[in-house]
Order: C-alpha cells, then sequence, then structure tokens
C-alpha cells in the first residue's frame, strides 16, 4: 500500500488573480455595501489560489445576472409602431419582416381601411398576386 502525502502548502493568490477581484468589485453591478464587506473579505480571509478563483467566479455570476435581469432593457415598454403611444397596445406578428409589431386601437383601424383599400385597388386591376402574399 502506497501512502501519497499531499503538500501541505497551498498555493498563494496570485497577483493578476488579486487585481481581477479588485476590478470586478469595482463593476457598477456591485453595491456598495457589498464592495466593502468583499473588500475586508480579500484582504483578510482570501489568500490561496484556489478561494481567489472561488471568489472571481462568483463576482462573475453576480455581475452577469444583474446585467442581464436588471438591467434597462427588461423594463422597456412596447410602442405602438406608427404613433409611438404606449397605451392601450395590440400585438401582431408580421409575416413578412417576421416580427412582432405593436398598435394602438387608432392606427389599428387606419391600418385595416388601409389594407381594404389596397385589397379594392388591387381586385380592380386584376393583380391578385399581390392578394396572395
Amino acid at each position: 500500500m502506497v501512502i501519497v502525502k499531499r503538500d501541505i502548502e497551498e498555493k498563494l493568490k496570485t497577483p493578476s488573480q488579486e487585481k481581477l477581484i479588485f476590478q470586478l468589485l469595482q463593476s457598477k453591478a456591485i453595491k456598495k455595501l457589498e464592495f466593502e464587506g468583499f473588500y475586508k473579505k480579500t484582504l483578510k480571509q482570501i489568500i490561496t489560489c484556489y478561494d481567489a478563483s472561488c471568489m472571481i467566479n462568483y463576482l462573475l455570476a453576480t455581475i452577469k445576472y444583474r446585467k442581464r435581469f436588471l438591467s434597462s432593457k427588461c423594463k422597456a415598454r412596447a410602442k405602438c409602431v406608427y404613433c409611438g403611444k404606449t397605451e392601450e397596445l395590440q400585438r401582431y406578428f408580421s409575416l413578412p419582416m417576421r416580427q412582432q409589431m405593436f398598435m394602438c386601437f387608432n392606427c389599428e383601424d387606419k391600418f385595416q381601411d388601409n389594407r381594404q383599400e389596397l385589397a379594392i385597388e388591387n381586385v380592380e386591376n386584376g393583380n391578385r398576386e399581390t392578394l396572395e402574399k
């Protein structure tokens, strides 16, 4: 039976890891109270390379999560395609453009009237290809 001795000495955190931790702590996604708490922990408790890598992974995950779910993009409101109103909207799927369109009730009535007028003109001109599309 072979007994393998573990190295009691563990690797200390590298200067590049320490630099990266402080850069991540200065991100806008990290709040002031969290910054102060993490700063104290990095000075006193994070000594080994493993601890530093765990701290870096945690900070990266926190920053990515907050940028994704707490950004201003998720708070954006839908607007009418024609007039820009944000109230009384109806959602439509535009087949030619393959994207969603939002229209308010006033613009929806105008849009339907315009489509009917174009259809009548096309029928009168004998242009059925545009109707089928």
